[in-house]
């Protein structure tokens, strides 16, 4: 039995204002008495991930930043691109070595990315910049999930290409003399317009389209035993 289920079960008895600030100070982490990690004995003093409970907060642990996210994601995409594109440069340039150089780089990143998710708790950057993932119970995250948050990121992703391209576009054919249209004008920036507006809503917030579809959280790891009570 660990120490904090001692203190649950003497503390009404004993009448201790220190046991009781003791359990009071754990309740409101949000540590489960009842519930352990897999892999955990029953007599463990170790302590399961916060569940939510209703009326209290949700998690005991901060979740990560936009810019540290980003800063993971440049890391675990961008920079194997660009040793695809020097490759590709390397090769001569020509089309087809394009076409083949870029489905297995997707199905690498892809392959990467849900391996990492499911069995790392985050990829090699989030790992070095202080960030793990996690299901909302504090759990690993499964296939599934893991799936559903990539699917919901590369659909994201997609609609922001298409709005920089979309800008693009715009703002080099605003001059002579290939200026276009009025209505064409709008309709570009009608859709820029309506990008940008999605593209805010789903990253809104301290968790994402991708992290709330999927059930998962991107949760600091430096805080995350900062946070983690002791006993003793």
């Amino acid at each position: 039995m660990s120490k904090l289920e001692i203190f649950a079960k003497t503390a009404p008895l004993l009448g201790s204002n220190k046991a009781q600030e003791y359990l009071a100070s754990h309740e409101a982490l949000g540590w489960s008495l009842d519930r352990a990690r897999p892999g955990w004995g029953a007599d463990t003093e170790r302590y399961s991930a916060p569940v939510p409970r209703p009326g209290g907060p949700r998690r005991a642990y901060e979740v990560a930043s936009f810019g540290r996210r980003l800063a993971a994601y440049v890391l675990d995409a961008g920079v194997p691109y660009a040793v695809v594109l020097v490759l590709w440069v390397a090769l001569g340039g020509y089309r087809d070595t394009a076409s083949t150089l870029g489905s297995f780089y997707l199905l690498a990143i892809v392959a990467y990315l849900v391996w990492s998710w499911t069995t790392q708790g985050g990829t090699l950057a989030m790992a070095a910049l202080g960030m793990r993932i996690e299901a909302d119970d504090g759990r690993a995250v499964r296939f599934g999930p893991a799936a559903v948050r990539l699917v919901v990121l590369g659909l994201m992703q997609v609609l922001a290409f298409f709005v920089l391209v979309a800008a693009v576009l715009l703002f080099l054919y605003s001059f002579e003399p290939g200026r276009l249209s009025v209505p064409v004008v709008a309709l570009i920036l009608a859709f820029i317009v309506g990008g940008v507006a999605v593209l805010y809503l789903a990253l809104r917030g301290p968790r994402y389209w991708h992290d709330r579809l999927s059930h998962t959280v991107v949760v600091r790891r430096d805080l995350r035993a900062a946070a983690r009570p002791r006993d003793g």
